[in-house]
């Protein structure tokens, strides 16, 4: 009987630690989604990531793209004529300025950043961003970050 109440209280200690472990895990990767989006289209890879949710510039809106393909040179394709950039579903055209290209080949990667003086929206006003890529032969990718759900833009 007392190896039963034993093993009982072993299982249960165990599932708890597991449990606890993977409830912090999970939200640690929740709260790094919030920031970085991952998708894969037909043959390129995306990580785009919204620089301002991990270090505000007071400047500047800057976003890190970084596209990985095993399959093709992504010199001829990946344009930034092809990056279109929303705030509150309005586009913002010929407002962005690509600050660094790196990589060649296969692995490209930019840094794309906004002027907030440029954008005719107050900060506090956007409700969203949208990043829409539409690269040729490759299906349209786009990726949203919901400003309602964080107030880290109203933090100073």
């Amino acid at each position: 009987m007392k190896l039963i109440k034993f093993s009982t209280v072993i299982v249960i200690t165990l599932f708890g630690a597991y449990y606890s472990l993977n409830y912090i895990k999970d939200n640690v990767l929740l709260e790094n989604e919030t920031a970085t989006k991952y998708s894969s289209g037909e043959a390129i890879d995306y990580q785009i990531t919204f620089e301002n949710m991990i270090l505000n510039d007071e400047d500047y809106w800057i976003f890190e793209m970084k596209f990985d393909t095993h399959t093709l040179e992504l010199e001829d394709l990946v344009f930034i004529e092809d990056i279109e950039v929303y705030f509150s579903d309005k586009l913002i055209s010929n407002k962005h300025t690509i600050l660094q290209k790196n990589g060649t080949g296969h692995h490209i990667s930019y840094s794309l950043k906004i002027r907030k003086e440029d954008i005719d929206v107050q900060e506090t006003d956007i409700a969203s961003i949208t990043i829409k890529f539409d690269f040729e032969n490759e299906e349209a990718k786009e990726f949203l970050w919901n400003l309602n759900n964080y107030d880290w833009y109203l933090e100073e």
